[in-house]
């Protein structure tokens, strides 16, 4: 890898396919008044939630891929909020009372405009309201800055654990109050060890030099060594911010997991993922519940001799027409929107077209994002990061909460410079990062958003030769030429190409409001900011098809009415197997 284009990558782990065995659909799940008799009494009940992304309310949330969400949004109504989870989990938590644990896998505390303006404390508030058992932090908890993690972490009322949080000084593990690497508890007769792992790449992404991160196989593996030798635990769940990639590479590397309850990458995962561990010669479970608080994950295991012989895992919708929501997490979220509520609701224009940010190549919200800060900067160009959280606003009033659920980032905004060469080097390694032959050089996420920019883009090609042409404001970019540029998300201030860096008084999400209520009316579309080498426009993932296989998303249509399950037991070879629903 050379210097340069190390600057701008960031390594990704391998997919660890393993022998999973291929879904066969069984009678029981096709037969009608069989499905409640036969279903899978469990030793232990896993619920959890992973990328809720502090929506407090219900939404509507596109996912990557869905040509008719319109027509989806306007018959199932918005998915998610707070009140309607608390719902489902009381529910099904009762079903099977001291069985149950109830688990987030973080990027929870932020994202949204009331817990932004409140440091996260509504959300922890409602969680404590919850009763979670544990929750690993995400990358967007650390968004805020070391004082206010530090208040949520000792509020919480259940444990935060982060196996691979060290002190950057010392290269220990952090000690800070209600943190560890992992918690044991007694559920039933079982003891159930949660270790947690949080987003390994978090140094590169959020702003905390006092800690570092990083994979920390070895120190995991000695924990899980612990716990399965010295402590003999039942049942071992890694709770992880990884990211599906990184999660099913883990499974390989590390002995003695059973279950890896994921984040991170908003996979729906409509099946588990298995991953053989040569090691220990045990199947681990890879399970993940998209985003959004529009689905809450259903885990149910029985466990035999220390190990998982069957399991059952069901994704459970939240449409909020269909939810009596929580009255009590219902009133505690009105209370903690009063204050903002006028503000939030006032309408400041009009789209004729679907804003969503969910799209690998550029979204119609992204381009209106940055359309509006190259507008109200007379920048050259402007530079969003490509976040995967936003919620999606249908053709109609557009208001003040639906910009900041797009932009959640109250930050200054940033000029700068860039010579014609670095903008191609920078894009070049940001289509790298998606489109590396070897999944370890994947990113895994969506390409840089900006305006200004066109690129023309051979997916056939290796690196660096992808980019067939880069135009700015129409014209071939001048290696030689600085170009000027605006951003807001953080990521390209301190990018060492990155000339004449100063701080505005701009607000990211103000300029962006600003901007519609001066244009009043707006129908932001895809675009040729970014198309193939045949003169297509590119939006969504060209492997989508791929990945939807490798995931468990084939054959399961996007607009289910119902829970979605999954059964699997033991095959005559003693390995996990996967049945159809």
């Amino acid at each position: 890898m050379s210097t340069r284009r190390g600057l701008f990558r960031r390594r990704q782990l391998r997919t660890g396919r393993g022998p999973c065995a291929v879904a066969v659909a069984i009678v029981l799940f096709v037969v009608p008044g069989l499905v409640h008799a036969t279903r899978l009494v469990p030793d232990v009940r896993i619920l959890w939630t992973n990328d809720t992304h502090g929506y407090l309310s219900p939404v509507y949330h596109r996912e990557e891929g869905d040509d008719q969400f319109i027509e989806h949004a306007r018959r199932h109504g918005r998915t998610g909020g707070f009140a309607n989870v608390a719902t489902i989990i009381k529910r099904q938590r009762a079903l099977f009372p001291g069985q149950t644990l109830v688990l987030d896998a973080g990027d929870t505390w932020h994202g949204t405009v009331v817990p932004l303006r409140l440091d996260g404390r509504p959300v922890l508030e409602i969680m404590n309201a919850i009763g979670y058992d544990a929750m690993v932090p995400g990358n967007v908890e650390f968004f805020y800055d070391r004082a206010t993690l530090e208040r949520l972490f000792a509020a919480a009322r259940f444990p935060i654990v982060a196996a691979n949080l060290y002190d950057a000084q010392w290269d220990e593990r952090v000690t800070l109050p209600n943190v560890r690497p992992y918690v044991v508890k007694r559920v039933g007769p079982l003891k159930v060890a949660i270790v947690g792992m949080t987003y390994h790449w978090m140094s590169k992404v959020a702003n905390h030099p006092q800690w570092a991160f990083g994979l920390r196989v070895n120190e995991v593996q000695e924990d899980i060594d612990r716990l399965r030798n010295v402590e003999q635990v039942d049942l071992v769940v890694l709770l992880s911010h990884m990211g599906w990639e990184a999660d099913t590479r883990y499974a390989e590397l590390v002995h003695g997991i059973d279950v890896i309850v994921g984040a991170h990458t908003h996979d729906i995962l409509y099946r588990p993922t298995l991953v053989h561990n040569p090691t220990s010669d045990r199947d681990v479970l890879v399970v993940q519940c998209g985003s959004h608080g529009k689905l809450v994950g259903q885990l149910d295991l029985r466990v035999r001799g220390r190990r998982v012989v069957a399991f059952e895992q069901t994704l459970l919708p939240v449409r909020a027409k269909d939810i009596e929501p929580d009255r009590h997490i219902a009133a505690l979220i009105e209370k903690l929107r009063a204050p903002y509520k006028q503000e939030l609701e006032r309408v400041i224009g009009n789209t004729r077209t679907l804003l969503y940010r969910q799209g690998t190549w550029q979204s119609t919200a992204d381009n209106l994002v940055t359309d509006a800060l190259r507008a109200r900067t007379k920048q050259d160009i402007a530079m969003a990061e490509p976040g995967r959280y936003g919620a999606t606003i249908l053709p109609g009033p557009v208001t003040v909460e639906d910009i900041y659920n797009l932009v959640p980032m109250e930050t200054p905004v940033y000029h700068m410079k860039f010579s014609g060469r670095a903008l191609r080097e920078m894009l070049e390694a940001a289509v790298d990062n998606m489109m590396a032959d070897d999944p370890l050089e994947r990113v895994g996420s969506n390409l840089w958003r900006f305006s200004g920019i066109e690129i023309v883009v051979d997916l056939g090609r290796p690196y660096p030769d992808r980019i067939r042409s880069l135009r700015v404001n129409g014209v071939p970019a001048d290696d030689q030429r600085l170009y000027t540029l605006a951003e807001f998300n953080m990521f390209l201030r301190n990018n060492p190409l990155a000339i004449d860096v100063r701080p505005t008084d701009r607000i990211g999400p103000h300029e962006v409001i600003a901007y519609l209520e001066e244009q009043r009316d707006i129908a932001p579309t895809l675009d040729r900011r970014v198309t193939d080498a045949g003169g297509a426009i590119l939006s969504d993932h060209t492997h989508l098809h791929e990945h939807a296989q490798r995931s468990g998303r084939n054959g399961v249509d996007l607009d289910n009415n119902g829970p979605i399950r999954y059964r699997g037991g033991l095959d005559n070879r003693k390995r996990l197997r996967i049945y159809g629903p």
